[in-house]
């Protein structure tokens, strides 16, 4: 259930039209009452998405830098996809009634009638939502989510009063794809907000995960087959997501996508909900496909560096170049 309080903050966000003072890329920071930093974006400054969304940590920053980033004329379709679906944040979003469950909207209308507050207009129900990297939004799950969301639209209110007849390159407010190297921070002292500036952290490279072991008897029985055919093969996520039960997000699921032009065939491998954190699962269902179907690869070429690092030791294993 949410807080009455974080009902109240949102409607007052509302009120602020923040996103008519500043883009999404607009980033600004608060300081959280546990001494995390939470970078906040105020979205809706296109007309399409309106909502606050809270991006905790460097994780949650880097996640920011990669929507910016996404360009859909220059990335494939996939890589588009998995850029816009790493989004790592807590969202305040603004939504018609119809994009909200039968709970949401009970609850929000319960304390709307509670409060006095009349809701109309188009984009007028808030909506309180985790964006976890490849999954769909899913409704908050902790109190700790409700009251650091509570911090960020406070933090938002009082940002609007600052940016009054100011514009937000005068405090400071820098895009962060532009290359800013200091965001400006929000700290609560004493019940009034401290101003000042901290260090934009760089973007931390990407590593990719490497199979630490894997089904060494599957990897023997593949030894024993002849090798043939050139596979050309990518690590992809599904665009569309899977759901394993009602109360789990749904996810968008990786595959070892493994083609053979020559023989137009598509080695049937296994998706897997957890490559990132267990990459070891994947590369069994490689290792199992290729078993069934009574083959092993001659040659195996890779789009990138993230499907080099992950065939890499199995490659080596069986002499593949």
């Amino acid at each position: 259930m949410i807080s009455d309080q974080l009902y109240a903050l949102a409607f007052e966000y509302k009120k602020t039209k923040l996103w008519r003072m500043l883009w999404d890329v607009q980033v600004f920071a608060v300081k959280l009452s546990d001494g995390r930093i939470g970078y906040i974006s105020i979205m809706g400054g296109g007309g399409s998405h309106c909502a606050l969304g809270l991006y905790i940590g460097q994780a949650g920053l880097d996640s920011l830098r990669c929507i910016a980033e996404a360009d859909q004329f220059r990335m494939s379709p996939f890589e588009f996809h998995e850029n816009i679906i790493r989004q790592d944040c807590l969202q305040c979003a603004f939504e018609g009634k119809e994009e909200l469950s039968k709970e949401e909207l009970e609850e929000a209308r319960a304390y709307a009638r509670a409060n006095g507050i009349r809701i109309s207009g188009k984009n007028a129900y808030p909506q309180f939502v985790r964006y976890k990297p490849s999954c769909l939004p899913w409704p908050l799950q902790t109190q700790q989510e409700q009251e650091d969301l509570c911090e960020a639209l406070s933090a938002a209110i009082h940002m609007a009063k600052l940016l009054e007849g100011h514009r937000p390159e005068d405090l400071g407010i820098r895009r962060i794809d532009g290359g800013a190297d200091e965001i400006v921070l929000l700290e609560l002292q004493d019940g009034a907000y401290a101003v000042s500036k901290i260090k934009a952290l760089p973007r931390q490279p990407m590593v990719w995960p490497e199979p630490s072991n894997c089904n060494e008897i599957g990897l023997a029985s593949l030894k024993k087959i002849r090798k043939s055919g050139t596979y050309e093969c990518e690590i992809i996520q599904f665009p569309d997501p899977v759901q394993n039960g009602p109360g789990e997000a749904p996810c968008f699921p990786f595959v070892f996508l493994a083609v053979n032009a020559d023989m137009n065939f598509v080695l049937p491998v296994s998706p897997v909900k957890s490559y990132l954190d267990a990459p070891e699962e994947l590369l069994n269902f490689f290792i199992d496909a290729l078993r069934k179907e009574g083959m092993c690869p001659k040659e195996l070429l890779v789009r990138d560096e993230r499907t080099y690092a992950f065939a890499k030791g199995f490659c080596a294993k069986l002499k593949i170049p």
